[in-house]
């Protein structure tokens, strides 16, 4: 038997016609010409050590489960944790046999240990196979000098690997394996998108507002503003300068100046444009005015 592998068999996924009949004659066609990419298929020792870690794996996660139970039990009458490291070996079963608990929660778990001694038996006759078929294997031997790797996971690795020569490199059994996580984002990399999100969230505090918001009247000043009084002159905005009155700016809503100032900018203008009278005010004075 030969098992092909279905995202290369472009002819069968093109095919205007469908039917049982038309793929198994054009499978069969690209095997006769050697054109079928077939997969790799484990042997039966391969097989066979994946059936053992299959099932010590379902041993292990139903003792999880009761002793899951026996502490449930526990919690529910309020008894406090074992000072025991282990509450199922020797020592941590004889705290457990003294605690105050009801006789049907004292049978259950009596009938939950008989059922963790069981598990460990049928435990312990999956280890001793699983060993027998993997003590040697060199590949499992060349494993097991990694430190934290021992008997039990050297040979579920390589039963989930099979032959190491089918990946062409180490990123295809990375990839076999699941430990390469692909990222799906938006934008040209995290880097910008971090950015750009960083930047919509927290804007600078000296950032300058949009043009359209100006255009809106949505105007708004960044930074308070302190508004100076001088006696005689009205309000203006800005720092005050000790000594030196400032004029208010337009369009401030501000009282009108004074009648001398405004007569003294009306005299500057007209020199400015040339059209002042003969014997006007003297500049500088009427600068020193302002």
């Amino acid at each position: 038997m030969v098992i092909a592998n279905p995202l290369r068999v472009k002819a069968i996924a093109h095919a205007h016609v469908k039917t049982e009949k038309v793929d198994a004659a054009t499978l069969a066609s690209l095997h006769a010409a050697g054109d079928l990419p077939e997969i790799w298929t484990p042997d039966a020792a391969t097989e066979r050590m994946r059936r053992l870690v299959a099932r010590r794996d379902q041993v292990v996660r139903h003792r999880t489960r009761i002793k899951n139970a026996v502490h449930a039990i526990l919690q529910a009458h309020l008894i406090p944790k074992c000072p025991r490291a282990d509450l199922f070996n020797k020592r941590g079963r004889d705290w457990l046999n003294r605690q105050p608990v009801p006789e049907d929660e004292r049978a259950a778990i009596a009938r939950h240990v008989r059922a963790l001694n069981r598990l460990g038996e049928d435990l312990a006759v999956l280890g001793r196979d699983i060993a027998k078929d993997a003590i040697d294997d060199e590949a499992i031997q060349r494993l097991l000098t990694i430190t934290g790797v021992n008997l039990t996971v050297a040979a579920g690795l390589m039963a989930a690997i099979g032959s190491i020569d089918r990946f062409n490199s180490p990123q295809k059994l990375v990839s076999y394996f699941g430990l390469n996580p692909r990222v799906r984002q938006s934008g040209l990399g995290s880097g910008e998108s971090t950015s750009a999100t960083a930047g919509f969230l927290h804007p600078h505090p000296s950032a300058p507002w949009s043009s359209d918001r100006r255009r809106r009247g949505r105007t708004q000043a960044r930074h308070p503003v302190l508004a100076h009084a001088d006696e005689g002159r009205g309000l203006s905005l800005g720092p005050a300068k000790p000594g030196r009155p400032q004029a208010p700016r337009h369009g401030t809503g501000c009282r009108p100046a004074t009648d001398e100032g405004e007569k003294a900018r009306r005299e500057l203008r007209l020199q400015h444009d040339g059209t002042a009278p003969a014997g006007g005010t003297d500049r500088g004075a009427r600068g020193k005015e302002l």
